[in-house]
């Protein structure tokens, strides 16, 4: 047995590993059916950074005599399969599993003791940056990060001088703070992207209990788009786009049942870290409110996901401590 882990470096390890794994075989199944070259481009340098990774996690849980996940393989997408999502999407898609790479790789270089784990998170994380910037890059040019909201330059800096800047639960309230306004760009993008995941993959699913599992969580996305917008809607902000179009109707499913509860657990999982930063930095109650309801909801959703993850056995178990 090599160096051994702690449980933290452990986690992220085998953390990282099956997301790669479950990433490489979802943009194979993307870069088959684009027919956008610079999507592709972008396309083929993500599968690049993914496959890196996971070859270099692998390397680390062999070396410390822990085995590798299951994860997934050519088994779990039939690469010719129908098309399901437009280029564009794939490309959003890129773009929101880059920003949340950055947030799971900076924690694998805080929560690591050994310097050569440390140094592998920090490329890790160099490239899931790379790919963020290349991918918003071409969203820009392509219009794709439209709405774009600007805010006011203050003629100086200031103090709160009263605590009803912390605002209520009923009533006129303060203007958003611009780290407010922030949040619920994050959380609305990232909601509409699941929100379009599930429409596209629900009429695929045979499984009754997981086709109504998504369903569920497409309604709850959009209910949480719906409730976030409206906060920035009495301001006389933009609306910003829900991304429906641009799934395809189609019969027969590319994916198995594993890999769509895989991509999906991500959405809810990012979506929950998304929502509890949101929730410490909103100094206005009324949107810690809607924060803290959207937290317990998406929660609770999320655990009847495992139960059914467990009952259809696709759900792999994470190193435990004993």
């Amino acid at each position: 047995m090599g160096e051994s882990l702690t449980a933290m470096e452990l986690a992220n390890l085998w953390g990282a590993n099956y997301v790669n794994s479950l990433m490489t075989q979802l943009i194979l199944y993307f870069q088959n059916h684009s027919k956008d070259e610079e999507i592709s481009q972008v396309l083929g340098e993500a599968l690049g950074y993914c496959q890196r990774i996971l070859g270099e996690t692998e390397k680390f849980l062999e070396q410390a005599g822990h085995p590798s996940p299951t994860g997934f393989s050519e088994g779990d997408v039939d690469l010719s399969g129908p098309k399901i999502f437009t280029d564009e999407y794939c490309l959003l898609m890129l773009n929101t599993q880059a920003l949340y790479a950055q947030t799971v790789y900076g924690l694998g270089i805080s929560s690591a003791y050994r310097e050569d784990v440390r140094k592998f998170f920090k490329h890790s994380l160099d490239m899931a940056v790379d790919l963020f910037n290349v991918s918003m890059n071409l969203m820009m040019a392509k219009g794709l990060h439209r709405p774009v909201i600007l805010s006011p330059s203050p003629e100086q800096a200031s103090y709160i001088e009263n605590t009803s800047f912390m605002g209520k639960l009923f009533g006129e309230e303060r203007p958003l703070s611009v780290m407010e306004t922030s949040n619920l760009v994050l959380n609305l993008r990232g909601a509409a992207v699941a929100a379009a995941f599930a429409k596209g993959v629900i009429p695929t699913v045979d499984s009754p209990d997981i086709r109504d599992y998504l369903v569920r969580g497409e309604k709850l996305a959009k209910e949480h788009v719906q409730s976030l917008q409206k906060f920035l809607s009495e301001e006389g902000m933009a609306t910003f786009p829900t991304w429906e179009s641009e799934t395809i109707e189609v019969q027969g499913s590319p994916f198995s049942e594993k890999m769509i509860m895989a991509v999906w657990t991500q959405f809810v999982q990012a979506a929950i870290g998304r929502y509890g930063t949101s929730l410490a930095t909103s100094q206005r109650r009324d949107l810690g409110a809607q924060y803290a309801k959207i937290i317990g909801d998406t929660s609770l959703y999320g655990a009847e996901g495992a139960k059914i993850g467990i009952k259809h056995g696709i759900l792999e178990q994470i190193p435990l401590m004993k």
